[in-house]
């Protein structure tokens, strides 16, 4: 795995890859809703974030999430719980994002 060289673009590119993975589960499940969808965002009701050296990064971080979830979710606001962990899988990797999705 490759983790951009900047927080910036590893929030984005975690957005970006959430969304691709829902439209992907949508498409290949044959959801009855799936051509309706704009992005897999309109789907997410819930996020948790994982954050190594919350501390340092916590108003960026923030900034950034609130940025990207007015970005993909412009219709609604999920709830979001924010955590701070030790170290992730990759040693570079400083957010890990967790989404839970309504398909009713």
């Amino acid at each position: 795995m490759k983790v951009p060289p900047t927080l910036e673009e590893e929030v984005a590119q975690a957005f970006s890859n959430i969304n691709a993975v829902i439209l992907y589960t949508l498409e290949k499940s044959k959801h009855p809703s799936h051509s309706e969808e704009k992005t897999g965002w309109d789907r997410v009701i819930k996020l948790r974030t994982y954050h190594v050296n919350l501390p340092d990064t916590r108003d960026k971080i923030i900034e950034l999430m609130v940025q990207h979830v007015k970005k993909w979710c412009p219709n609604h606001a999920p709830t979001w719980t924010m955590l701070g962990v030790h170290s992730l899988p990759f040693p570079e990797q400083n957010l890990e994002i967790e989404v839970d999705v309504y398909l009713g």
